[in-house]
């Protein structure tokens, strides 16, 4: 779902206690992953046959796959989430999260931060206009 549709239908806080919560469950994922390549490559150092041997490196390769995927979920949620969430806070009012989505759209050119490094990782480029619930100040996320 769409950012903009899924802050405006659950809320940011909810949004965001989401994105930390599935977000864990790929760390989670990365690190079984993990285990099960130490265990495929010891499973095939203890193999006795040509073929086992071949399936355990396989099943560890196969690990090894999905345990990148899932780190790079983890991170990239992570930071997704961590960047709407320090610009969530009302600069009028001090409340944080209590917001509605009035409009969103996407970057289409690099964004920098304020030390001039681009902001690369921020995947999909969507940006928020906000305004607090509490006082109705409106600003960017």
């Amino acid at each position: 779902m769409e950012l903009s549709k899924e802050v405006a239908k659950r809320g940011f806080r909810s949004w965001y206690e989401r994105q930390l919560i599935e977000s864990h469950l790929y760390l989670t994922t990365c690190i079984i992953c993990a285990f099960g390549v130490a265990a495929f490559i010891e499973a095939y150092r203890s193999s006795g046959g040509a073929a086992r041997g071949l399936i355990m490196l396989l099943a560890a390769f196969l690990s090894g796959i999905v345990a990148i995927h899932a780190w790079q979920r983890y991170r990239g949620m992570m930071v997704r989430a961590q960047r709407f969430a320090d610009k969530a806070t009302c600069t009028k009012c001090g409340v944080y999260g209590i917001l509605s989505v009035t409009d969103a759209s996407r970057i289409a050119h690099p964004v920098y931060d304020e030390r001039g490094v681009s902001k690369a990782d921020d995947t999909d480029g969507a940006w928020l206009r906000v305004q607090c619930k509490h006082c109705g100040h409106e600003w960017a996320i």
